[in-house]
């Protein structure tokens, strides 16, 4: 684990650093990677950086390091989720291009696999943040450093299933679809992420049966709370019929 994330930050100073690239200018670099189906560490930097992420944000509450390693580890975690940020962006603008051929070879490294992995732990490790409750204590625990990952998630995923059913049915398989859903939601550490999960509800839909067929099924599990009403000492309930009601709730009290 050691070997492969000092290999990461290697690969992210060479990429951000040497020389520093603006993002137009590193998505026209990876998209003549992708063209021309060349395997540099550029391209397939993503589906390795991504589980390192995805441990980063495991061990965000419960990590206690002091002294230069601290500092290292601060600086290096930085990077990758910088570094990380700005692929996604890059593979946003990457999976709008017209030519299907660049989405086929986004595809073929595993980019829909690693970005419903990344999501699905982002969607456990990050609360969504909203103006009205952002002021309460500890409602932004785990997120501080991941601004704009689910937003940018979401739009690969949603550019890619663009009028494709192979992704599209991927991504049902994966269990993705939840996933995306459960971005439909204002959050301001994520600018726009409510209407990119539309987006891409919308093409992982038209066209697929399927899918259609999946959502339709769907059936509401429970009621997420909110600390807006926890201040205030209510809670939301679902109700058999799959509605939701609000009741007080004395044990906040």
């Amino acid at each position: 684990m050691e070997v492969e994330h000092g290999l990461i930050v290697q690969q992210l100073e060479i990429l951000f650093t040497e020389p520093v690239k603006d993002l137009d200018s590193l998505v026209s670099s990876l998209k003549k990677i992708a063209l021309e189906a060349q395997t540099k560490p550029e391209f397939r930097l993503f589906t390795v950086l991504c589980p390192q992420v995805i441990y980063l944000m495991q061990q965000s509450k419960h990590t206690a390091v002091s002294g230069e390693d601290k500092l290292q580890e601060s600086e290096d975690t930085e990077l990758m989720i910088t570094g990380l940020v700005i692929l996604l962006e890059c593979l946003g603008k990457l999976s709008q291009d017209v030519d299907n051929g660049i989405r086929e070879c986004l595809f073929k490294e595993g980019i829909i696999a690693t970005c419903i992995s990344l999501l699905f732990q982002a969607d456990q490790t990050l609360p969504r943040v909203t103006k009205a409750v952002s002021t309460f204590p500890n409602s932004q625990d785990g997120a501080t450093g991941f601004s704009y990952i689910k937003r940018n998630i979401v739009k690969v995923i949603g550019n890619m299933s663009f009028e494709n059913k192979i992704v599209q049915d991927e991504v049902r398989e994966l269990g993705g679809i939840p996933l995306v859903l459960n971005q439909c939601n204002i959050d301001d550490n994520n600018p726009y992420i409510r209407e990119q999960a539309i987006f891409a509800i919308r093409s992982l839909l038209v066209g697929n049966p399927d899918n259609q067929k999946f959502v339709d099924e769907l059936q509401p599990v429970g009621a997420v709370q909110n600390d807006i009403l926890r201040e205030i000492h209510v809670k939301a309930e679902l109700r058999k019929d799959g509605k939701v009601k609000l009741v007080a709730d004395h044990k906040s009290k």
